[in-house]
């Protein structure tokens, strides 16, 4: 697409005691950009000049600035953070945070559109006892669909490493529910003479085609 629009603007002539210079139009070129190192989702080429021979269009010699209005451009991964940072147990059994404003509310997967997929990535701490240290223990961690009382299938991770690690599950798009729904992050200890907690952050990464 190229066309060329006449500006309200138009150039003032000026006078001199010999003679008076022509006036030319100033006229604008749009042009679709394509995607690319100008715009990265595309967008619009805007070029301004003057019509130096009066054709009435624009042409490349009477091009005197040239400016972008680019398409916006999606993320291609969304970081949701949630947990509750810090939060520990001895438990053997998975206890989740009392913390509630640490859980992701009103979350429905449809509400984004081209996802390729969906990762939960917590973060672990597995606890020592340097008075027994033949004692070890793992942290072990779940995402908790609080809705419906259940856990996200193939979300349970773990860690025995004595310090704050990340750990990252498959694509779990398919077994999140096609609906509105309250997350959570549960833990347990696999050794209940020792403590386990979360790091500070805990993610759920949407991926985007």
């Amino acid at each position: 697409m190229l066309r060329s629009i006449y500006s309200l603007a138009i150039l003032l002539a000026l006078f001199s005691c010999a003679e008076e210079e022509p006036i030319h139009l100033s006229l604008i070129n749009l042009v679709e950009e394509p995607p690319g190192i100008n715009c990265g989702a595309g967008g619009l080429k805007i070029e301004t000049g003057f019509d130096i021979n009066d054709d009435k269009t624009l042409s490349n010699d009477e091009v005197i600035q040239t400016k972008y209005a680019c398409d916006a451009q999606d993320d291609k991964q969304i970081r949701l953070q949630f947990g509750a940072p810090g939060f520990s147990t001895r438990e053997s059994e998975f206890v989740l945070p009392e913390l509630v404003t640490s859980n992701i509310i009103k979350f429905n997967k449809l509400n984004y559109t081209n996802v390729a997929s969906i990762v939960f990535m917590p973060s672990l701490y597995a606890g020592r006892d340097p008075m027994i240290p033949s004692e070890t223990t793992a942290c072990v961690a779940q995402l908790y669909n609080l809705t419906d009382n259940v856990p996200i299938a193939g979300t349970e991770l773990m860690s025995d490493v004595n310090a704050v690690v990340f750990k990252e599950s498959g694509n779990i798009y398919d077994a999140l529910p096609a609906k509105e729904i309250t997350l959570a992050i549960r833990i347990r200890s696999t050794n209940n003479k020792l403590s386990v907690q979360t790091g500070m952050s805990s993610y759920l990464f949407i991926n985007k085609k």
